[in-house]
């Protein structure tokens, strides 16, 4: 974790580097540097392992519940201390934080460069994935019922962590 949240956040760092060099307005230039300062003050917090602090009001109706969790249950708490699902959707919540608080760059994701790259070179994978699993699985009858509550569990917890990753990005 020590490792991989700073080696994430650097290169979305970078990516946001490559925008401000190809972005010609002023405004928005200087609104994108005050983001990549919101940046490395997130990656002086990783790489210092600093205690987790409350989200910034952006605006964004998680706020509450944000800020109520971390009360609660994270008080006191670092990046290496705290649970690490916590603290992993925190950072991307964190992330989130230094563009929503911008005037243009709200809808910014740091990460499309990345999706698009991964899919142009996994597309031929993807497609025949796709194809060779289209029809639903058919149920495993050997499996006792402990065995099946516990494919249901795994399956079930594949699923929610897909979620938590997913439900700390912004909606479009």
């Amino acid at each position: 974790m020590g490792v991989r949240l700073p080696t994430i956040l650097g290169k979305a760092i970078d990516d946001v580097w490559k925008t401000l060099n190809q972005e010609h307005d002023e405004e928005r230039i200087l609104d994108l540097v005050s983001c990549i300062h919101r940046l490395d003050h997130l990656m002086e917090d990783l790489q210092g392992n600093s205690k987790l602090r409350p989200i910034i009001d952006d605006g964004a109706g998680d706020i509450a519940l944000w800020n109520k969790e971390i009360a609660k249950f994270f008080r006191g708490k670092d990046f290496m201390n705290a649970p690490w699902l916590f603290a992993e959707a925190y950072k991307y919540r964190r992330l989130r934080e230094c563009f929503s608080l911008s005037k243009y760059w709200v809808d910014y994701d740091v990460f499309f460069r990345q999706k698009c790259d991964t899919f142009s070179r996994s597309s031929q994978a993807v497609f025949e994935l796709s194809t060779r699993f289209s029809a639903p699985q058919p149920e495993d009858k050997n499996l006792d019922a402990k065995a099946k509550a516990e494919k249901a569990r795994l399956l079930f917890l594949e699923l929610t962590q897909g979620k938590s990753r997913i439900s700390v990005s912004r909606p479009s």
